[in-house]
């Protein structure tokens, strides 16, 4: 057990290591999800390199795919190459490179989709033919996508957006409820610490 002189140190460090842990995770970005086609796989089929198309709405700001696929030979996946396609033209394209792991795969597009848009043929393939993927899809061979914005923000960007949906539903319905929330648990917070440094005194 720690001295009585050492715990304020202690406590320091330890609160210093928290605050910079939640710094980090807040700066860190990454494209949000606008929406999604919401289909539920339930098989895997052999992601080809001839396209594999389906009818989707295609959010307005979408400027990449997320895909459901998994690598077949245990390694890195191959390429990935997407089209979204609007009236018969080319929308937007794009491609991942080979190399991924796990179960996802983004696919960057070079065009971000401006207007929503239903009805728009969504395709994908791989780009060569090892090493090989498979692509997650329903029994009636729908694939799962998620419609991403086109640029990454950090969640510190995010914080009114989250505040407004915390206030959502609730008594006063405001956003200064996350407010009040993150006041309470930081109140909370420092009445520990002192409690905790009155007793090793």
């Amino acid at each position: 057990m720690p001295r009585p002189r050492l715990v304020p140190i202690v406590v320091a460090v330890g609160l210093a290591a928290v605050a910079l842990a939640v710094v980090l995770v807040l700066s860190q970005s990454e494209p949000r999800a606008i929406a999604a086609n919401g289909v539920r796989t339930s098989a895997l089929e052999l992601l080809p390199r001839t396209p594999a198309c389906q009818r989707a709405t295609v959010p307005a700001g979408t400027g990449g795919l997320r895909l459901s696929v998994t690598s077949l030979d245990g390694g890195p996946g191959p390429g990935v190459a997407a089209t979204v396609r609007i009236g018969g033209r080319t929308a937007t394209a794009g491609r991942a490179p080979a190399g991924w792991r796990g179960r996802t795969v983004t696919v960057p597009l070079d065009r971000r989709v401006e207007r929503t848009t239903a009805g728009a043929l969504v395709c994908v393939r791989a780009t060569s033919p090892a090493p090989r993927a498979g692509l997650r899809v329903d029994r009636s061979g729908r694939f799962n996508v998620a419609f991403l914005e086109a640029e990454p923000r950090t969640w510190w960007s995010r914080a009114r957006a989250v505040a407004r949906h915390f206030g959502l539903g609730r008594p006063l319905g405001s956003p200064w409820m996350a407010v009040l929330a993150v006041a309470a648990m930081l109140g909370a917070a420092g009445l520990a610490v002192r409690t905790l440094l009155r007793e090793v005194r």
